[in-house]
């Protein structure tokens, strides 16, 4: 073997060794929660299989189950319990779009053989967004994504590109050096129905911390409509066969139009296109109401909607538990008006 040769060939072997390397120790590590190694903590809000694994471990099917993003996540399982002696879990997930909604109905009804009476489903404006990729943490849950459409899902070249990419490993670095130090204390917390604490997040808007608690939403709301130019076609095709599924399995369906902090709406009326967009939702779910007899909706987007209260808010997009049990009550008026004490 010439020298060039004996050269190439450990230039490879090297390559080869470090690039294992670096797979193995993002697997291990496990920094975004995308896979099922659980040796350090993740770094980011692994919602979704959390829920997953809260909702298996029930002991009795939930007669109410609770889905959407994180600003559906103060629908309290105890307070409806308490107004109507009904079970209920919250497996609403963070950043939920249309596809979450059907893929945690199917790893309830065929998973877990886990069938509810009644769905109270949040549907944030932007879950029907037609320029933002499904969200990793679904396509990486084995548990939910196997419900995704094929074409939908990851590949074995999407695996390895996600275990080499720079973002995973230096958040690899990051966790171990939270190893050798400390990791920063937990922001939120679940209880076992699936209802969210804040640990952080203390507190409601007031005039004093409106900076804090409202301005950073305004920013971050922008960035969501950009390039939200109308409903996507797949995530109305997720949605529908959301809706055939609950209707196949006899499961009414009562969503509501999250809400958002008054001002964040007012800034996206004048620097993003809400008033089109939330619309064309609005005339989409009017044509979803006319078409499934199981499916009503209310369009609790704004406080004034249901009597909530501007101040009952964590920050810009979380409403509190005042507002959201405000929410629960007019769900409830819905799901069952006989036995709703009120």
């Amino acid at each position: 073997m010439s020298a060039w040769k004996k050269i190439f060939t450990t230039v490879i072997a090297i390559s080869l060794v470090i690039t294992s390397g670096i797979m193995t120790l993002n697997y291990i590590v496990n920094p975004h929660g995308k896979y099922n190694s659980n040796v350090l903590p993740s770094l980011v809000w692994t919602g979704r299989s959390d829920k997953a694994s809260l909702l298996h471990k029930l002991n009795e099917d939930p007669e109410i189950l609770i889905l959407g993003s994180s600003r559906s996540m103060k629908i309290d399982p105890e307070f409806i319990e308490e107004k109507t002696g009904l079970s209920s879990f919250n497996a609403a997930v963070n950043s939920a779009n249309a596809e979450d909604y059907y893929t945690m109905l199917r790893y309830s009804l065929d998973t877990l053989e886990r069938k509810p009476n009644t769905i109270f489903l949040g549907i944030d404006v932007e879950a029907f967004h037609n320029n933002t990729p499904i969200d990793e943490r679904l396509l990486f849950n084995k548990a939910l994504s196997k419900y995704l459409n094929a074409q939908d899902r990851i590949s074995f070249i999407d695996m390895l590109t996600s275990l080499l990419s720079y973002e995973e490993t230096t958040s690899s670095f990051v966790s171990l050096y939270y190893k050798l130090s400390a990791y920063p204390d937990r922001s939120t917390y679940y209880d076992d129905n699936g209802f969210l604490h804040y640990i952080q997040k203390s507190g409601t808007v007031t005039d004093e911390n409106y900076d804090s608690k409202i301005e950073d939403y305004i920013e971050r709301y922008r960035a969501r409509y950009d390039g939200y130019t109308q409903l996507s076609d797949k995530r109305k095709d997720y949605f529908e066969k959301f809706l055939a599924l609950a209707e196949e399995e006899n499961i009414q369906v009562i969503a509501f139009i999250t809400t958002l902090h008054d001002d964040i709406i007012r800034d996206l009326k004048k620097t993003r296109n809400y008033d089109d967009i939330k619309q064309k939702l609005v005339n989409y779910l009017n044509k979803m109401d006319e078409q499934n007899e199981n499916f009503v909706y209310e369009d609790f987007d704004r406080v004034d909607k249901y009597n909530g209260v501007l101040t009952a808010f964590y920050d810009g997009a979380h409403i509190h538990e005042k507002n959201a049990n405000r929410i629960t009550r007019r769900l409830l008026e819905k799901a069952v008006p006989d036995e709703f004490k009120g």
